[in-house]
């Protein structure tokens, strides 16, 4: 097909040359044929486009997503089966589908180990590694976070993370580093979808998720106000302005240990949670008996009192190693972030 394609092609290069060097053709008619010419390349081109996107969005949906449940997050995207989201509808048709999918998912009589709800999260909002060259806009930042992350692991590679508070996927995260240097998989949790969709398009090697921690044991629904210096935070007070309202969005907040059911594992060996004041609920909210979590870094200016956090990863079997609060003026980039580590680790 495509070599019909291009032997065509170069037959309607030689007619233009044809047409635009012969000395005896009117002007009038070598304007008329190579109109002619030019448009019946546009229309080849644009059939076999159409032909090409079709093929590719056909094969996304073929994909069976029962499969992702059986494979370790180690194999390659193309080797996994899900809908990735380049062939997803419209975010109102996105919406509307995912109010179907989670009728009778949310509340506190869904466990976060319920298989009903595990399976939703597998099919309908996990996105896998994206297959493609890497698009990022700027040189890989190694955040203080991560440098930290990988002393304490002494340069771990092939770990797993899970950055909750992705933004757009590059700019302050504290994982991209991890993953381009170190060859680390992972899950990046974002729930402002235009953010989301810049996560996506910079093809980052992990899964990815547009949702958010559930500040409890179970799933829930909740609302989130867009910020205009690009932090988003989730919506407590029920009291929202008229001129606010514009900003507001729904998002399904998910437990973190669903979240690693979906995909088959419990160990994480480093958890960035950067969520503009619910850090502590979540911290809260986490089995920390069922998962097995090596690092943590917690952003804690939101925080009314810092000692809280201290105490209660104490409880947990953690300890405060570092407390980190800079801000690098060439990249404008800062952060307010407590690093923890598990005892047994140190």
């Amino acid at each position: 097909m495509y070599a019909g394609v291009c032997n065509r092609g170069n037959a309607y290069k030689l007619c233009v040359r044809f047409v635009l060097r012969s000395p005896v053709m009117a002007f009038t008619t070598r304007r008329m044929l190579l109109g002619s010419v030019l448009a019946v390349g546009g229309i080849l081109f644009l059939a076999v486009a159409s032909v090409n996107r079709n093929l590719k969005c056909a094969t996304c949906r073929l994909k069976d997503a029962d499969s992702f449940s059986l494979v370790d997050v180690s194999r390659r995207a193309d080797d996994l089966c899900h809908i990735p989201s380049t062939c997803r509808a419209p975010e109102a048709d996105r919406q509307r589908e995912l109010a179907d999918v989670m009728t009778g998912y949310t509340g506190s009589r869904i466990s976060a180990s319920d298989a009903g709800l595990i399976d939703r999260i597998r099919k309908h909002f996990i996105d896998l590694p994206r297959p493609y060259v890497t698009k990022f806009s700027m040189p890989i930042v190694e955040t203080p976070q991560a440098k930290e992350v990988s002393r304490i692991l002494k340069h771990k590679k092939q770990g797993f993370f899970v950055e909750c508070g992705a933004l757009d996927g590059e700019r302050s995260s504290n994982t991209i580093w991890l993953e381009q240097k170190q060859s680390w998989n992972g899950l990046l949790i974002e729930m402002d979808p235009s953010y989301y969709l810049q996560v996506r398009g910079k093809n980052r090697k992990c899964y990815s998720i547009n949702a958010c921690l559930s500040p409890e044991e179970y799933p829930i629904k909740m609302q989130f106000k867009e910020h205009t210096m690009g932090e988003g935070r989730l919506v407590t007070d029920t009291k929202i302005s008229q001129q606010d309202q514009h900003l507001i969005h729904d998002s399904y907040c998910f437990p973190l240990y669903s979240l690693m059911l979906a995909l088959n594992r419990t160990r994480i060996d480093y958890f960035s949670l950067d969520v503009e004041g619910m850090e502590l609920p979540i911290l809260k909210s986490i089995p920390f008996d069922k998962l097995d979590i090596a690092v943590l870094t917690v952003e804690y200016k939101h925080g009314k009192d810092k000692s809280e956090y201290a105490d209660f990863m104490r409880h947990k079997g953690y300890k405060k190693v570092k407390e980190l609060n800079f801000f690098i003026k060439e990249l404008y980039l800062g952060g307010c972030d407590f690093v923890f580590v598990r005892e047994d680790l140190l």
